[in-house]
């Protein structure tokens, strides 16, 4: 597991992630999905730092809570509408 940061003071954004080997990148440059960029409210071209996180384990359940005025007028089962994409990829990044 790594801790990636990004920004400096206040404005810093960190978020928990696993990452994998590529040996088509140079050693200063790291490949980060869309996913992570967000939570680290970064684009392509920003620096950002990594630390090895030995001491976080992978979690083993989540609780999901809708805000009410975020489900008002959706029909059926919630877990369908929008979680199901997200569940079928067994590793996901968490943002702190």
């Amino acid at each position: 597991m790594l801790l990636i940061q990004s920004g400096l003071g206040k404005k810093r954004k960190d978020t928990v992630c696993t990452a994998f080997a590529d040996e088509s990148y140079e050693e200063p440059k790291i490949r980060m999905n869309k996913v992570i960029r967000t939570n680290l409210r970064d684009r392509l071209d920003y620096v950002v730092s990594v630390h090895l996180c030995p001491d976080v384990k992978y979690g083993k359940q989540i609780h999901v809570l809708p805000l009410d005025d975020t489900i008002e007028g959706v029909t059926g089962d919630l877990f369908d509408a929008y979680l199901k994409r997200s569940c079928k990829i067994s590793i996901l990044s968490l943002m702190i």
